[in-house]
């Protein structure tokens, strides 16, 4: 059984690298008394891209960091284990691109995605917890498998 896991040091460095930006924002929340009228706009514009963009991955990463198993999914000979649930890897037709697209993130997020032989979508999101090449590791153990 092959367990795909993040490192909590990758996903603290990210937390980290969001605090600032979030933190920006919350200045700013407290500074637009003292600014201008045209200050006050682009502040109001500054805040929300930070807290939309910066504040969401902030919430994602911090859960992630505390969350007791850095366990995201498993493969074993035959399956892949996705939370309470299996599908089995010689029922995927292709392997889809690598980002997830979602209403919530504007870019989308990473993650697996595989087109199952009924046309069914399985979607497993990473969060850009994982690197470039633990990502490719992941997806060459499934076209192994697949094989």
């Amino acid at each position: 059984m092959e367990y795909i896991k993040y490192k909590r040091s990758i996903v603290l460095m990210k937390l980290v690298g969001c605090i600032p930006f979030v933190a920006f924002a919350v200045w700013l929340i407290l500074s637009i008394p003292r600014f201008g009228f045209f200050e006050q706009l682009t502040s109001i514009v500054v805040i929300i891209v930070a807290l939309l963009f910066f504040g969401q991955y902030l919430a994602i990463f911090l859960y992630f960091l505390v969350k007791p198993s850095p366990v995201l999914c498993s493969i074993d000979e035959h399956f892949i284990h996705y939370k309470n649930g299996k599908f089995a890897i010689k029922d995927i037709e292709e392997i889809l691109d690598l980002t997830i697209h979602t209403k919530r993130f504007l870019g989308g997020i990473s993650g697996f995605r595989f087109k199952l032989e009924d046309g069914q979508i399985i979607e497993i999101p990473t969060h850009y917890l994982l690197t470039l090449e633990q990502q490719a590791d992941a997806i060459d153990i499934v076209k192994e498998r697949m094989n």
